[in-house]
Parts: C-alpha cells; structure tokens; sequence
C-alpha cells in the first residue's frame, strides 16, 4: 500500500531520478512547460537534479517548492508528495 503525503517519513531520501519522475508524473495536470520550468527552477533552488543518483530529503524538496511557490505551494507539495511516494512504493 502507498503512502499517504501524511505518512512520509520526514528522514526519507528521494533519488533526484525520483523527484523529476514525480515531478513529470504531473505532466497531465499541469503541462509539460510547466513541468520543464519547474525542474529547472528546482536547479536554481540547489536541487541538482541532472546527477540522478543525488539524494534529497523531504524538507530540501519542500524549501525549494516554497521558494518558488511561496505560500501558493501547498497544493502543489502534495501532489509531487503523492508522486513521490507511488515511485518509490
């Protein structure tokens, strides 16, 4: 059973290979110019997501989405959350 976006473990490393994955699993809702944006400003926010073996923890993912989103970025956190987690379960 996968996770809910309540139920993460706050200690758990998503692969940069996963975060992009989750992040283009929202293609459909958003767009795939949206999605490219936003993997490129995830970059910016010292998200290095070229190296696919980087290893990032949920609160490094949440600051970079809030810096870009600000407080609009709730929403989007949980759905990348749920992604996230149906990619790793």
């Amino acid at each position: 059973m996968a996770k809910t976006s309540d139920s993460v473990d706050k200690g758990t490393k998503f692969t940069a290979k996963d975060v992009k994955a989750a992040i283009r699993d929202l293609e459909a809702t958003i767009g795939r110019a949206t999605v490219d944006s936003l993997i490129y400003d995830l970059e910016l926010y010292d998200l290095r997501l070229e190296n696919d073996r980087a290893e990032y923890g949920l609160a490094e993912i949440k600051i970079a989405i809030e810096k870009i989103f600000g407080d609009s970025s709730q929403l989007l956190l949980e759905r990348i959350i749920k992604a996230l987690n149906q990619t790793t379960a």
